[in-house]
């Protein structure tokens, strides 16, 4: 075994020890353990490699990967396959693949991000895209994906294609740990502890200025999405079953306790006033006005808050995993993955072509492929300290190697150990999993909530906002409630609760 060969894979074992939530699918929302890909050869069904294959993905940099890019290369290189990628933008990417679907130019692996949307459904059903499922045992990187996430990936019980694992219990507290340690606190543990944190961020000049001019707690327009915040009050994780039924989480006291939490924090002025119109919260973060968020834990490391550093170089990012609540500590597990690739029958006309893919990517979810996406090149992107990796251009590794982490199977999110955080963010992890509150309906089809899932669910985000702000009290709060089930909300909850009676007989 060669010396960089043998580096990689003991980085990586020491790596999966801790990440004990990271999913693979050879994989976000990693689900209960973390799997990490063996290296290793494809599956023995496809001796020799694919010449080429065409791929659709979407990008979400300023411009798409060009052909000639060094991490595409070195994966070409790898597997000895040339990739033809159409990248397409991915604020445009969902009405591409309705286009695409419904046209005669189907790629031979389709990256889809909502497999569950009526077009994709309907497709599966009809038999357009390979059934996946009970092929991946003959591929040993990807025989290792977990079954609570293939589970939430599939339609009818059937997998129909290669997910895009994530970490479960992912969610968690990014805060300015200088700002902390300037007023003499320490890390909250529950929420009673959070909104005295939340509260000295405020009021007590935290970043040493003399200036009335920060936050504790930002939010966006989106935040609302995150359930973990209402699942540390003991709300359900979405859904829960109970009592015989499906019901949403938004119709439990405990998520009206979290409202009122929120409610309590606008109202004192100890998060920011505008976050029904902002637009991204680490913006506030970044410019030193906020100082924390209720976010994915992995932003402190993943280069989200790069540009703090700039106008305060003693700046310092820190998490906590879940805030202890009523219930005791509660964590809201993702779906564990995000988006798929999914193969047409049109284009992949036979069984062998199709296990000639999937080994291509069970090659590319083996250690070094994964290590080549998580740090790129060693000399370029990073270098060695004390057998672990450290970025030496993290803006190059930004440009050239996290566009091309849409081929990825699973998250990457093996930082390794190189620093006291990175070491912490792996073990907050794998206590998440734990304790994570599972989404029931995940595995679950309605076909209402399909068709007004969008519509529904604004009713609901915009009453949210209303009562937080104060211009909705408690029966404003339950007729919209009552709006949601007359509008289609009571025929979700039958819809569901009798697809969860079929699937778990």
């Amino acid at each position: 075994m060669g010396k960089d060969k043998l580096k990689i894979r003991t980085m990586y074992r020491a790596t999966t020890i801790s990440l004990l939530i990271t999913v693979l699918v050879g994989c976000s929302a990693g689900q209960t353990a973390t799997v990490q890909p063996k290296d290793g050869g494809a599956a023995p069904v496809a001796d020799t490699p694919l010449k080429e294959l065409s791929i659709m993905t979407q990008y979400s940099t300023p411009e798409p990967p060009k052909p000639d890019n060094v991490a595409l290369v070195e994966m070409e290189k790898y597997t000895g396959t040339k990739l033809n990628i159409t990248w397409v933008p991915s604020t445009a990417y969902i009405d591409k693949v309705n286009v695409t679907l419904s046209s005669n130019a189907l790629p031979q692996v389709l990256m889809v991000t909502d497999h569950k949307s009526p077009s994709l459904v309907s497709s599966a059903r009809s038999g357009m895209f390979w059934e996946v499922g009970p092929y991946l045992k003959d591929y040993p990187n990807l025989s290792k994906k977990l079954p609570a996430v293939t589970k939430n990936a599939s339609v009818d019980g059937k997998l129909y294609g290669i997910y895009r694992g994530r970490v479960l219990g992912r969610y968690g507290v990014v805060y300015r740990k200088d700002w902390l340690d300037n007023l003499g606190l320490k890390e909250p543990k529950t929420i009673d502890e959070y909104y005295e944190v939340l509260k000295a961020f405020t009021t007590m000049d935290p970043d040493k200025n003399g200036k009335n001019d920060t936050v504790g707690l930002v939010l966006d327009k989106a935040s609302l999405d995150t359930k973990d915040f209402f699942t540390w009050y003991g709300a359900p994780n979405g859904w829960e079953y109970k009592d015989g039924k499906i019901t949403p989480d938004f119709m439990t006291n405990e998520y009206l306790d979290a409202l009122n939490f929120l409610k309590k924090l606008y109202n004192e002025k100890l998060m920011n006033v505008d976050f029904p119109v902002t637009q991204n919260y680490k913006d506030l973060i970044n410019k030193g006005v906020a100082g924390s968020s209720m976010s994915c834990m992995c932003h402190a490391l993943d280069g989200s808050f790069n540009s703090l550093a700039k106008i305060d170089t003693n700046a310092k990012i820190d998490i906590a995993n879940t805030l202890k609540g009523p219930k005791g500590e509660r964590a809201a597990a993702s779906s564990g993955f995000f988006g798929m690739f999914m193969f047409p029958k049109s284009v992949v006309k036979t069984e062998a072509e199709l296990k000639k893919i999937l080994a291509y990517f069970d090659k590319i979810s083996d250690d070094k492929m994964n290590f080549l996406l998580d740090w790129g090149i060693e000399g370029r992107h990073y270098k060695m300290e004390n057998g672990n990796p450290v970025f030496v251009d993290a803006k190059l590794f930004g440009d050239e190697v996290n566009p091309i982490k849409q081929l990825k199977t699973w998250d990457g999110s093996s930082y390794g150990t190189a620093t006291p955080l990175a070491k912490k963010l792996l073990d907050l992890y794998a206590l998440n999993d734990k304790i994570v509150q599972h989404d029931p309906t995940l595995p679950l089809i309605s076909n209402t909530f399909t068709e007004r899932g969008t519509d529904l669910k604004k009713i609901i985000t915009d009453a949210q906002i209303k009562y937080i702000l104060g211009e909705f009290n408690l029966d404003a709060w339950n007729n919209a409630i009552s709006q949601w089930k007359k509008q289609g909300g009571d025929k979700v909850i039958e819809e569901f609760t009798a697809e969860y009676a079929k699937q778990n007989k």
